[in-house]
C-alpha cells in the first residue's frame, strides 16, 4: 500500500500478466494505497483488466473512508477506468464514482446511481440529480435510450408539464436524438402548444408525431416551417385537425393544405372537413393547379360554392377535372348558359 502511494507504475508492474484470482488481493493493497495526487500509467489492456477485476476486489465493494473512496474514485477518471456495475460498489465509493461520471449508462447502473426504487424516466433524472446522473445521460443519451428499449414498459419522459423543457435539455447536448426521445415519451406527452418549443425542434418533434394536431398549431408549423414531409406525415396518420376556440383562421389554413403536394388528396379532403368551414368558404380562384382536381369533391361536400367561379377557373387542359365537376354539380344546368365558350 506504502508503495502504491508513489510509485507511477506500479499497475503496470502489477498487470504485466493476466489478472486471476491470485492477483485480486494485491489489486485491493494497491488500491487502498493509491493518492489522487500521483499520476499512474496504464496500458489500454491494462485498464480493460482493470475494470474487469474491479467485481472481484474488496475495496470497491467494501465501505471505505471517505478520503479512500475519494481517492480510489479520482485514480479511476484519472486511469480512465469505469466501473460496468455500480451495484457491486459499497456506498461512500458509488456516489464518488457516479460524481465522476465513471460509469455507463444502463438501466441498472441508473438505479444504483439514484436508488433501485427510484424512476429513471429523463423528467424523474432531472429532479432527482439535475447536475450530476441527468447531465451524465444527456451526455450518454444513445446509450440511455438503447437500455430503455430493453423494457417494454419504461418511457423517456413520463410527465406533460416536463415534456418540452426535456426536449429543450436534449436539444443544447444531442439534438439528433429529439425524435428518438419525443418517440420514446409516455403516450400522453404531446407538443399541445407549440410555440413552448423551439421551432427549430418542430420537425423532429412532428415527424415523432407529438404535436397536438389544433389549428392554432399548424398556422404556427405552416409560418414558421411550411408544410413539409414532417408535418404531412403526422397530418397524414391523423386525418383530422382540432379546432380551437381562439379565432385563428382557417380558410388560409385549408387553402395552403389544398395546394401542398405534401399530402395525399385523401388525406386533404379529410383534413379540410374536419376544419368545419363555413359553406362556400374556399375560393376557387385561390386553388393552385395541385388543388384544383379536388374541385368537384369540395363541391359536393359544400366547402366551394357550386357555381360558374369552379368551371371557370379550370383551364382547357383540365377536362378531366371540368367532367368531374359537371357530375358532382347539382346546379351546372343553370349557370352553364352563362359560361363563355371557351369555357
Amino acid at each position: 500500500q506504502r508503495l502504491a502511494a508513489v510509485w507511477p507504475t506500479v499497475f503496470t508492474h502489477l498487470l504485466s500478466e493476466n489478472i486471476d484470482d491470485t492477483t485480486y488481493p494485491l489489486l485491493d493493497d494497491v488500491l487502498l494505497g493509491v493518492r489522487a495526487d500521483t499520476t499512474y500509467q496504464v496500458t489500454p489492456q491494462q485498464r480493460e483488466a482493470i475494470q474487469e477485476a474491479l467485481p472481484h476486489l474488496a475495496a470497491v465493494s467494501s465501505a471505505q473512508e471517505s478520503d479512500r473512496s475519494v481517492a480510489i474514485a479520482m485514480t479511476f477518471a484519472q486511469l480512465g477506468v469505469r466501473v460496468l456495475d455500480l451495484g457491486a460498489v459499497a456506498d461512500r465509493l458509488r456516489s464518488e464514482l457516479v460524481t465522476r461520471d465513471l460509469y455507463p449508462v444502463t438501466l441498472s447502473n441508473l438505479r444504483a446511481a439514484v436508488g433501485d426504487n427510484a424512476r429513471i424516466a429523463l423528467d424523474d433524472l432531472k429532479v432527482a440529480s439535475p447536475d450530476v446522473v441527468y447531465r451524465h445521460v444527456l451526455e450518454n443519451l444513445g446509450d440511455y435510450l438503447a437500455s430503455l428499449a430493453s423494457e417494454e414498459s419504461l418511457h423517456a419522459v413520463l410527465t406533460v408539464a416536463e415534456f418540452v423543457g426535456v426536449l429543450e435539455d436534449i436539444g443544447e447536448v444531442n439534438p439528433e436524438l429529439i425524435e428518438s426521445v419525443a418517440r420514446a415519451a409516455a403516450p400522453e406527452c404531446m407538443i399541445e402548444e407549440l410555440s413552448d418549443l423551439s421551432s427549430k425542434f418542430w420537425p423532429a418533434v412532428a415527424r415523432a408525431k407529438r404535436i397536438a394536431l389544433n389549428a392554432t398549431n399548424l398556422v404556427a408549423y405552416k409560418t414558421e416551417i411550411g408544410l413539409d414531409d414532417a408535418i404531412a406525415g403526422e397530418l397524414t396518420a391523423a386525418e383530422k385537425i382540432e379546432v380551437l376556440d381562439d379565432g385563428t383562421p382557417l380558410v388560409p389554413l385549408a387553402t395552403d393544405l389544398l395546394n401542398t403536394e405534401s399530402l395525399e388528396k385523401e388525406t386533404k379532403l379529410a383534413l379540410v372537413a374536419s376544419l368545419k368551414l363555413e359553406s362556400g368558404a374556399i375560393a376557387p380562384p385561390s386553388l393552385s393547379s395541385v388543388a384544383r382536381p379536388l374541385i368537384p369533391a369540395l363541391v359536393k361536400s359544400g366547402e366551394i360554392i357550386d357555381g360558374p367561379d369552379a368551371f371557370t377557373c379550370l383551364g382547357d387542359d383540365e377536362r378531366p377535372t371540368k367532367i368531374g365537376l359537371m357530375s358532382a354539380s347539382s346546379n351546372f344546368a343553370n349557370y352553364m348558359i352563362d359560361l363563355d365558350l371557351s369555357a
